[in-house]
């Protein structure tokens, strides 16, 4: 992949803005962050389901990177105009000059605008981020790759140059601990040590557990059944079990709009509902048998009036649960 970046480093603040929004609280709390307006993919007309295609991917993975990084992206909804006329790699005049006075702009802090088409026998990416007052060019990153499929997997490498961040391989998805990885305690003055038990099982896992800095808590008991209060929403069902030495808890009823209420309206709570992939954790069990930590598996949605545009539900988040004594 080849990357250009233009100008000083993009520094990303706390404004007031639209919120994308995911089926759980974040930590309780919502902060305000920057909007960025994702106008589209320019693309020849003969290109136009790999322009879709592209456009998805980005998407997605904007998303993602605005979970970590403290924005929003929503799409405008004159972005076909804009498209048309916000001509890749312009001047912040000419890009002015294209637009007509009733073409409108976005109430976002940038612009992020791609171009696609093919270079020699490949394909060739670049997304420009457009400061919206002047139109200029506050960065760009281009990836040259030999066809779709490799294209798509250079999307994440290039908008963490888009927004000059570390090369993305040198970041992980938040994995649950390896028991075996755990350190053991060392003996103590010739004495053997510990008999630790290596694998938990459910009695264990009995009584109430909360989400460490956060009203959720849960409700596990001896026969794996759990009931969990998701921060005020209604109670959710879950299976408890444990697989290769660690918990699995699943969501043990189907998705209901009751879970996005306090997030959603009426309408865009039954669309949620209906996309989304069920709640799922993965945790290890510390020695102490006090402390459960690992990944929660959901989803991420965009929504812009009412209307879900898009949902990631390959999104994953680190939690730690504290057993309530």
């Amino acid at each position: 992949m080849s990357v250009r970046n233009a100008e000083s480093p993009l520094t990303l603040l706390f404004v007031a803005g639209l919120l994308a929004l995911l089926p759980g609280p974040l930590d309780g709390q919502q902060t305000a962050r920057y909007v960025h307006a994702f106008v589209g993919v320019k693309t020849p007309a003969d290109m136009e389901g790999d322009g879709r295609t592209v456009e998805k991917k980005l998407v997605s993975e904007l998303v993602r990177l605005g979970a970590t990084e403290n924005f929003s992206v929503v799409t405008p909804k004159n972005r076909d105009v804009l498209l048309e006329k916000l001509p890749v790699g312009a001047a912040g005049a000419s890009r002015r000059a294209s637009l007509l006075p009733s073409d409108g702009l976005p109430s976002a802090r940038s612009l992020i605008i791609g171009d696609l088409g093919r270079f020699g026998e490949g394909l060739r990416l670049r997304v420009d981020i457009l400061w919206t007052e002047t139109l200029e060019t506050r960065n760009s990153a281009a990836a040259v790759s030999r066809d779709l499929d490799h294209l798509l997997g250079d999307v994440t490498r290039l908008l963490h140059a888009l927004f000059d961040l570390p090369d993305p391989q040198a970041l992980h998805l938040p994995q649950p601990p390896d028991l075996a990885a755990l350190p053991e305690l060392p003996p103590s003055d010739g004495m053997k040590p510990p008999a630790w038990e290596p694998v938990p099982v459910l009695a264990d896992l009995a009584g109430t557990w909360k989400k460490e800095g956060s009203a959720e808590s849960v409700l596990i008991r001896t026969d794996g059944s759990a009931a969990a209060d998701l921060g005020g929403r209604t109670e959710l069902r879950l299976a408890v079990s444990i697989e290769d030495g660690k918990v699995v808890a699943r969501q043990d009823e189907p998705n209901s709009p009751g879970l996005y209420l306090d997030r959603f309206s009426y309408s865009t709570a039954v669309r949620a509902a209906e996309l989304a992939r069920p709640l799922r954790w993965v945790l290890v069990l510390s020695r102490d048998k006090k402390r459960l930590s690992g990944i929660r598996e959901s989803a991420f949605f965009v929504v812009d009036a009412g209307e879900v545009l898009s949902v990631d539900n390959s999104f994953v988040q680190e939690e730690v649960w504290l057993k309530v004594p």
